[in-house]
């Protein structure tokens, strides 16, 4: 459609897809129809559809991740093995998963479409105003899942710290009691 002269607006409205990924696209088409065309001496068109149609082939984006040391691959392969050892015949089942997350809950920023206001005059500068502080205020929630269901979710008061004497409270409260509900003879 680009080639063709359709605007990226109209590109957008008609595969109903974000803006950003029709301008990235076609940034990355012509980069790379660019630069094996000026190494083949054809044309930019030419060069992408010898990628595309002749040859089959499709563009991947790099995936970005952390480097790792010998030594830290090699200790996670034994971690890996430990956690398959521990869990074979079965013992899956009978493993419980606990994670917490902290959530914000001032919001910081505007997503779309509230980023904008619609107004007939410019408004006053109070209603164009976002406030955000440094540290937003936040809630700890926990919860547990295993292979067949899960806790309720667990919300910690503001401002506790979970230290093991904290994080033993709340598997007393709240794990303990429902896997005695949900596994009496199985544990």
């Amino acid at each position: 459609m680009h080639e063709r002269g359709v605007s990226k607006h109209k590109i957008t409205e008609l595969l109903d897809i974000p803006r950003t990924t029709v301008i990235d696209d076609i940034r990355r088409y012509e980069e790379t129809g660019k630069r094996l065309s000026k190494k083949l001496g054809i044309n930019p068109v030419s060069a992408w559809q010898i990628l595309r149609e002749d040859l089959g082939l499709k563009p991947y984006k790099f995936q970005k991740r952390q480097k790792l040391a010998a030594k830290v691959k090699m200790k996670g392969k034994e971690r890996a093995g430990a956690i398959l050892k521990r869990l074979s015949r079965g013992r899956h089942r009978k493993t419980l998963f606990t994670d917490e997350k902290l959530f914000d809950i001032q919001q910081v920023g505007l997503q779309p479409p509230e980023r904008q206001i619609y107004s007939r005059g410019p408004p006053n500068k109070e209603q164009r105003v976002v406030e955000r502080v440094q540290k937003a205020e936040s809630m700890m929630v926990w919860a547990e899942v295993c292979a067949t269901g899960k806790t309720p979710l667990v919300f910690v008061e503001p401002g506790v710290k979970i230290n093991r004497y904290i994080y033993m409270d709340m598997l007393d409260e709240s794990c303990f009691p429902w896997t005695e509900q949900h596994f009496e003879n199985d544990w």
